[in-house]
């Protein structure tokens, strides 16, 4: 019988079979079953396992590139279609290599608002193909449980010495998910971490679910909307060596997977990945896009000094309007996180130089254009004067960031 299912309880899960069975069982909610079902289905699950076939050996890097609903319940599939063609430019870059590279890509792609499917892209006889591990009924993708029993089974499908995340959907960043600040265009549709009300999930449960199923990621990619900020790198750090993000928006089509593929598997570029998508936005024909290479490890001595910083020296209100903005919002809630602290410590060169310094160990690779494109209220742009590759909401006023001193990022920057 293939490798058995392991989603956690209240999942409608298929379990694949082999000649142990005669035919595919049916969905199985694990938490109706009677204890004589469950007993029947435990003797008929070990029966079977003599005829598993050995378990693989770990390869180099195992990606799980997860999709959660983009849409809404009520028929709007949101950016599946983009989602679609994210994954055949991935397919048309292995196919393009030749190689997996002692690597294995799974894919958790949620196909309706409630069902979900994780495939493996394999490279068979020269071409890419897709094979499905599992299906999934009766899945809410806001929730902790979901997203630990889709990891959990990544791994138990492909076992690694390293693993990565990519994730695509809508994102505002830090954001309560209750904040609807969703805008809709054919230009430039935004990614939330998650889709419609209903459909979207906090970073903090992320960080959980990642946490609970015992795995360290090299990096996680966020092919999201605002996503590369302090908050976010803050409550990812314990879990995440690396972010890969935009501080702005992000076009619908996504990042530029037949450039960047070669440097996100098996072994990570990130410089390379920052380059290569400047240039593929350089020359598109939305030529807008920020990204940045956010090194974790790093935040945890950024946040000291800023709690120094935060301790001895006042933000002047009136140095706001200065401030480089790097969203479409008004009044702005994602500021550039070097040019916030240029103001913070003005004239105090003792503090402000080993900020400085550590804020480019946090970010060691960023890339911009010379502007932004938003879609929020209406299409515009935003020019881009200073760029750190990090955002910070400390200094908004926006009602939207009401909520930003419960955020872990405040609580340590702000302890006096």
């Amino acid at each position: 019988m293939g490798k058995n299912e392991k989603m956690e309880k209240g999942l409608n899960i298929r379990i694949p079979t082999n000649d142990c069975s005669k035919g595919k069982m049916d969905f199985l909610n694990y938490r109706n079953l009677s204890f004589l079902h469950f007993f029947i289905l435990s003797f008929f699950l070990l029966s079977c396992h003599h005829h598993h076939e050995p378990e693989p050996e770990p390869t180099d890097q195992t990606i799980l590139y997860y999709f959660p609903w983009s849409g809404n319940a009520k028929g709007s599939a949101g950016l599946y279609s983009d989602f679609q063609n994210n994954i055949r430019e991935i397919e048309n870059a292995i196919t393009k290599r030749q190689t997996m590279a002692n690597a294995r890509l799974l894919v958790c792609m949620a196909n309706k608002p409630y069902e979900a499917v994780l495939f493996e892209i394999k490279l068979d006889k020269g071409t890419t193909v897709r094979d499905t591990l599992a299906t999934y009924s009766n899945v809410d993708f806001t929730k902790k449980e979901t997203i630990r029993g889709f990891i959990n089974d990544a791994k138990g499908y492909a076992p690694s010495l390293r693993y990565a995340m990519m994730i695509g959907c809508h994102g505002m960043g830090w954001l309560p998910v209750d904040d609807d600040a969703s805008a809709k265009t054919n230009l430039a549709r935004r990614k939330y971490f998650g889709g419609d009300k209903g459909f979207r999930a906090e970073i903090t449960t992320l960080a959980d679910a990642i946490s609970e199923s015992q795995t360290h990621l090299d990096f996680i990619l966020f092919d999201d909307c605002y996503m590369a900020n302090v908050e976010v790198a803050y409550d990812l750090h314990r879990v995440a060596d690396h972010l890969i993000a935009s501080t702005s928006e992000i076009m619908a089509r996504g990042m530029p997977y037949e450039d960047i593929w070669q440097y996100l598997s098996p072994t990570p570029n990130y410089e390379e990945v920052c380059n290569a998508y400047h240039k593929f936005y350089s020359d598109y024909s939305y030529p807008y896009g920020t990204l940045a290479a956010i090194d974790c490890r790093e935040v945890e001595a950024f946040a000291q000094l800023m709690a120094e910083a935060n301790a001895t020296h006042t933000f002047n209100e009136d140095d706001r309007e200065w401030l480089q903005a790097l969203d479409g919002y008004t009044p702005p809630i994602f500021f550039d996180c070097g040019h916030y602290i240029d103001f913070l410590c003005f004239g105090d060169s003792e503090l402000l130089s080993p900020l400085t310094q550590q804020l480019q160990r946090l970010v060691p690779f960023k890339v911009n254009t010379p502007s932004i494109f938003s879609t929020i209220d209406h299409p515009h742009t935003v020019a881009i004067d200073r760029f750190s590759g990090i955002t910070i909401s400390d200094p908004s006023v926006n009602d939207k960031a009401d909520g930003k001193e419960h955020t872990a990022w405040w609580k340590a920057t702000h302890k006096y």
